[in-house]
């Protein structure tokens, strides 16, 4: 028998072993030996090596010892073409989201960093990289390694995206300024090939018995870790909001106690919000501070989709405490409107323009109402229940602001804002209202049974009768 009708007949074995799981241990023994006395000697047909690949990712059947012999022995008898190894890399980022233990992928996590000097396969490895990457893995050799590279490859953009990772873990290690790169460049190869795999998966999963059921391991939407309320750089004679431990301590040390290193904390950080709004003195600088890091966040364009929806709930939140933006939200929401098609972050925008500021009727115009009117049109009923909430709840605010002379608490109003002027307040209100009117009519016309978004105008007219007799010097 010729060495390629022994290994064809143990590629038969195999299949039948792989058909029958574990029911005839020796039979896969044996069907191993017989690969190995041909392939140790004269190795294999890249033919067998891909025929063998394809029904050890198509099993589940075999033991991960006898899975690792049989790949040991997968010795090509030919050299193997360049393009295979990016091939292989593209399907391994393919599959990523289909693993079930991720723990023993990571365990390739070295290896893969090793070969980043291959220039051909850095940018499916650097994307397996940035799947695999957690805090852990962040070393300082490795953020050396990645200065190195970058400074032959300045304008590599998964390199930058995975060193940029590297930084959100370690930010007062890399102070390097990193370039930006766009966020589609780690999204899946193939979205429509991950939904078909899963969905075969889930279908395929249902007819094997409960012993070899595959467990699919979802991909969990990515979301924005706030950094913790750590001081970097202390001293032990500083005092730091981790020595803030009662009521007692924060009237004491209010002037004393330092500000954390990352002001974004302030996020989830009860303590640093109440520091941050009784502390005057700081309070400008600690503003100029946070304003930097939200705009650098909200315009990188390399951050997660999902990351910026939650990074944006956890924005709402923090807004719904202090009553208005936090600052550089506002300038954000000026630039996202004028481009946003009202698909995503539906919810969270709604939220966030329930805070905007009290600007200048010409400014209000131009930056919100009337990429609002053209939006409006295009929304589903559910956005325009949104869309009508919010800025019903924005005439109350302002209203009641300028009503009682209140002034922001965390920034100060635009420059060019005439709010003084009574003639001014109603102007700005008044025309609000007049844009909401149009948009009510048109919601009536196109959704004429929608109870719901009925009722979501009703009650924008009824809030605006009850703020006029709280308040009827306003005469909106």
């Amino acid at each position: 028998m010729s060495l390629d009708n022994e290994l064809d007949n143990a590629l038969h074995q195999l299949v039948l072993c792989a058909a029958a799981p574990l029911q005839n241990p020796a039979q896969l023994h044996s069907t191993i030996d017989q690969i190995a006395a041909v392939a140790l000697d004269r190795g294999v047909s890249l033919v067998f090596l891909s025929a063998v690949i394809a029904i050890l990712t198509d099993s589940h059947s075999f033991d991960p010892a006898s899975v690792a012999r049989i790949l040991a022995l997968l010795l090509p008898r030919s050299a193997v073409a360049p393009r295979v190894l990016p091939a292989l890399l593209k399907y391994a980022v393919m599959v990523y989201p289909l693993i079930e233990d991720h723990a023993q992928a990571d365990l390739c996590y070295n290896i893969l960093f090793h070969f980043l000097d291959y220039v051909t396969l850095r940018t499916h490895i650097c994307h397996l990289l940035h799947l695999m990457t957690r805090r852990h893995h962040v070393k300082l050799h490795r953020i050396r390694k990645l200065q190195e590279l970058q400074e032959f490859a300045v304008l590599d953009r998964p390199l930058n995206a995975l060193f940029a990772l590297y930084k959100e873990y370690y930010p007062d290690l890399i102070l390097l300024r990193i370039s930006r790169s766009k966020s589609t460049i780690f999204t899946h190869p193939d979205p429509e090939w991950l939904k078909r795999a899963q969905a075969i998966i889930q279908r395929e999963s249902r007819t094997l018995s409960s012993d070899y059921t595959i467990q699919l391991n979802p991909t969990h939407p990515k979301e924005f870790k706030v950094p913790l309320a750590t001081t970097f750089r202390a001293t032990p004679q500083s005092i730091t909001v981790k020595d803030i431990r009662s009521v007692a301590d924060f009237v004491k040390y209010i002037d004393l106690v330092e500000l954390p290193s990352q002001l974004v904390s302030i996020l989830q950080n009860k303590l640093v919000q109440q520091i941050i709004l009784h502390r005057e003195s700081d309070k400008r600088d600690a503003m100029v501070r946070l304003k930097h890091w939200i705009q650098s966040f909200l315009y990188d364009e390399i951050v997660d989709k999902y990351e910026v929806e939650d990074f944006l709930i956890k924005l709402n939140n923090t807004c719904e405490i202090f009553g208005e933006l936090l600052p550089g939200v506002q300038e954000w929401l000026y630039s996202f409107a004028s481009s946003w098609t009202g698909e995503i972050f539906v919810e969270q925008i709604f939220g966030l323009v329930r805070f905007i500021l009290p600007m200048d009727l010409h400014a209000f115009k131009k930056k919100v109402l009337e990429p609002f009117d053209t939006l409006f049109i295009k929304l589903a009923p559910h956005s325009q229940i949104l869309c009508l909430k919010s800025f019903g709840r924005l005439v109350y605010q302002w209203s009641l602001r300028i009503q009682n002379g209140d002034q922001p608490l965390l920034s100060s109003f635009p420059p060019d804002t005439q709010l003084e002027k009574p003639s001014g307040i109603r102007d700005i209100l008044s025309e609000t209202v007049n844009h909401v009117d149009r948009w009510a009519v048109y919601a009536l016309q196109k959704y004429p049974y929608n109870l719901v978004l009925h009722d979501a105008i009703c009650k924008f007219y009824e809030n605006l009768v009850v703020l006029y007799i709280e308040h009827p010097t306003l005469e909106i």
